[in-house]
C-alpha cells in the first residue's frame, strides 16, 4: 500500500487482480458495501477472470456530476495506465459502469494533460444516458453499464 502526502491511497492488487484506490479523506464506510456488490456483479457478468487493471475510484458528486480523479505520474499509476489505455474504470454509482480506459482516452484530446499530476473527468447519470466528460469533450458511455 502506498500513501502520499495528499491523502491518496492505492492498495495492492487483490486475488482478482483489482487495484483499489481512494482519496482517504473522502471515502465513507457505507460506500464499501456498494463497491463489493459491484465487484460481485462484475464477477457474475464476466465470469471469474483475471482483470487487467481495474481501477475503482471513490470521488464525490458535484454539480457537474460525479468527479473522478486520475492521479500519479509513476509507472503503473492511474495516469500512466490511462495514457497507455490499459485497464478499466469501475464506477459503482447509479448502476455499475465498467469503462475501458481506451474509451476514457477519447475525451482527453489534449495530450499534455498526461503530464499533469491529476486528470479530472466527470460522469453524469441521466435517466436514459450516461456521459463521460473531460473539459468540453463528452462521450456517451451508456453501453458500458453492467446493471441499472
Amino acid at each position: 500500500m502506498s500513501n502520499s502526502n495528499i491523502g491518496y491511497q492505492e492498495d495492492p492488487e487483490n486475488s482478482e487482480g483489482i487495484i483499489r484506490a481512494r482519496t482517504t479523506k473522502q471515502i465513507r464506510s457505507w460506500e464499501i458495501p456498494r463497491t463489493m456488490k459491484a465487484l460481485e456483479v462484475l464477477n457474475i457478468e464476466l465470469g471469474r477472470i483475471e482483470f487487467p487493471g481495474i481501477y475503482i475510484l471513490f470521488e464525490g458528486k458535484k454539480p457537474k456530476g460525479w468527479q473522478i480523479t486520475f492521479r500519479g505520474r509513476k509507472p503503473g499509476s492511474f495516469i500512466d495506465s490511462l495514457q497507455k489505455g490499459e485497464g478499466y474504470l469501475l464506477v459503482s454509482r447509479n448502476g455499475v459502469l465498467l469503462i475501458p480506459l481506451t474509451e476514457v482516452q477519447k475525451v482527453i484530446l489534449d495530450k499534455t494533460a498526461y503530464e499533469q499530476d491529476t486528470i479530472d473527468i466527470w460522469i453524469v447519470f441521466a435517466e436514459e444516458k450516461v456521459t463521460l466528460s473531460y473539459k468540453r469533450n463528452t462521450i456517451d458511455v451508456t453501453k458500458f453499464r453492467l446493471i441499472n
